[in-house]
């Protein structure tokens, strides 16, 4: 009986010793050799391959700061770790190129004023400590730092966008951006005013300026993409030349356009005259509004006091299934275009030019024409958004008198460039930024300058997968079976571990 005693605890022991040696050869080669499982669908708790390559072409040190207090809420605790796990990969992928630390300020007076110069500011938080809920401030910035520039982000409360965030300030300190040139003049809106949410976004990889043509009719050489956005009545034929051959030139435009506007609750047309012009282009823009009584977004209302939110149908709400297949906005999952008309390639478009339909109604989408408003043909899907793309013909052909002393006119694009239409320009304003607006406008805004370069991590899809819908008899039938399996399983497995035991006993019984 001793030597087998002696037997066992040898073999338990060689057990353990083999369990030690495991984890120690497991643990030796996870310092050396990185890798991560990721079983979601879309790779949402994965470094995109869009950052890897950004982080792969680094030729110096980029250094980034998380600026977090050491006293946090319990449902922000695990944050700091979470972006320490990030930031290792990001030093990982990017070659040791990335310099990663992270600071408590503390009590560190002179560190708080340098952070609040850089426009990182302490917030506010509530903590519940020994039973009482109490208000503290604390910090939780990053900052990206290459050379002279440094990027803040002033305040991060999950990971689910950090990526996106670090990568987008990655690229901007390291790469000279993009210029965006907004039209100032003869349209409806201001970076400073109604789209200033907007012009903040797009401050974070590129530069956007305004271009006033309203004395100066020139766009600037520097100007790599023109934004339209809400031309207002009659624009001047010279503005429209100057726009046509910026074009001409190769310059990428994004065309934001209204047939109806809403001003204090009254509807109004507006006769931009820009028809003819798209027309030129490939695109035909009717002059309708559009309805959509199976999908569309709530209106939010004020009356007096009160504020409330009412169903619209000439809000249409395009969701997944009703977006094109091209980078631009394949990873969308909605988008909502308030007031806006249908945009659709020509039919006698240039066939040396290839035209996509990026996003559409529901198949119960209406339009609604001038004067009388009244729906026209039976419900469909309406094309909203198009892009052409290719070498364009000028809508100025043969127009010399147009032309500026010294300069000479283009007939017909001196490079394939891109145009992209939209029906409306509200969808971006401060008060209409639905779900998805934001996205698309980043995402085209990329397109246009940068290519697809961060539109794969900017709007990272996810999938729904919700339980399949069972009937009421199902739901009965396994709630039974539920409650009756167990004892019946717990009765089982008690038999059969007495009959076991018995049998062990009989048979050591027999032995002796």
């Amino acid at each position: 009986m001793n030597g087998k005693k002696t037997t066992d605890q040898v073999s338990n022991l060689a057990y353990v010793a083999v369990i030690l040696a495991i984890v120690i050869v497991v643990n030796v080669l996870g310092s050396n050799f990185f890798g991560r499982l990721d079983l979601t669908e879309n790779k949402l708790y994965s470094i995109s391959p869009t950052t890897k390559e950004i982080l792969g072409d680094l030729d110096d040190v980029v250094s980034v700061k998380a600026y977090f207090s050491k006293k946090l809420p319990v449902q922000l605790s695990r944050l700091p770790k979470e972006i320490d796990d990030m930031l290792e990969e990001y030093m990982i992928y990017s070659d040791g190129n990335i310099h990663y630390e992270r600071i408590d300020p503390g009590d560190d007076e002179d560190l708080k004023r340098q952070l609040a110069q850089s426009g990182i500011m302490p917030v506010t938080m509530t903590i519940i400590e020994k039973d009482e809920r109490q208000q503290i401030s604390g910090y939780l910035a990053m900052t990206v730092s290459y050379g002279e520039k440094t990027e803040v982000i002033p305040m991060v409360e999950n990971t689910r966008d950090l990526e996106y965030e670090l990568t987008s300030r990655v690229y901007r300190v390291t790469t000279e951006p993009q210029h965006v040139g907004f039209l100032s003049s003869h349209t409806r809106h201001d970076l400073m005013g109604d789209y200033n949410v907007f012009a903040q976004e797009v401050r974070k990889i590129h530069e956007i300026e305004p271009v006033d043509l309203s004395s100066d009719m020139e766009i600037p050489d520097r100007i790599d993409a023109l934004i339209v956005a809400g031309p207002t009545d009659s624009v001047p034929e010279q503005v429209k030349f100057t726009v046509d051959q910026f074009i001409m030139r190769g310059g990428r435009a994004l065309f934001l356009v209204d047939n109806l506007v809403v001003e204090q609750r009254m509807p109004r047309i507006v006769d931009h005259g820009l028809k003819w012009m798209f027309l030129k282009y490939g695109f035909n823009m009717t002059g309708d509004i559009v309805r959509d009584q199976k999908s569309h977004s709530p209106q939010r209302v004020t009356q007096g006091i009160f504020t409330f939110n009412q169903p619209n149908p000439f809000f249409p709400h395009i969701i997944k299934e009703q977006f094109g297949d091209q980078s631009v906005v394949s990873r969308l999952s909605e988008l909502t275009l308030p007031w806006t008309g249908t945009v659709e390639p020509s039919a006698e478009s240039d066939s040396n030019l290839a035209y996509s339909v990026l996003a559409t109604t529901s198949d119960a989408g209406q339009s609604l024409r001038p004067p009388t408003f009244q729906p026209s043909g039976t419900q469909a899907e309406l094309p909203l958004i198009v892009l052409a793309s290719g070498k364009f013909k000028s809508a100025f052909d043969g127009r010399t008198d147009l032309v500026e002393e010294g300069d000479s006119l283009l007939n017909s694009s001196t490079v394939e460039t891109d145009i992209m239409l939209v029906g409306s320009s509200s969808f971006i304003e401060n008060q209409y930024l639905y779900p998805g607006n934001m996205e698309f406008m980043l995402n085209a805004i990329d397109f246009l300058t940068i290519g697809d370069k961060l539109i794969s991590i900017r709007t990272r899809p996810t999938t729904d997968m919700p339980l399949k819908s069972i009937s009421a008899e199902m739901k009965n039938f396994l709630r039974i079976m539920s409650v009756v399996t167990v004892p019946i399983f717990v009765i089982l497995f008690g038999s059969m571990r007495f009959y076991l035991k018995r049998r062990d006993k009989a048979l050591r019984s027999r032995s002796l």
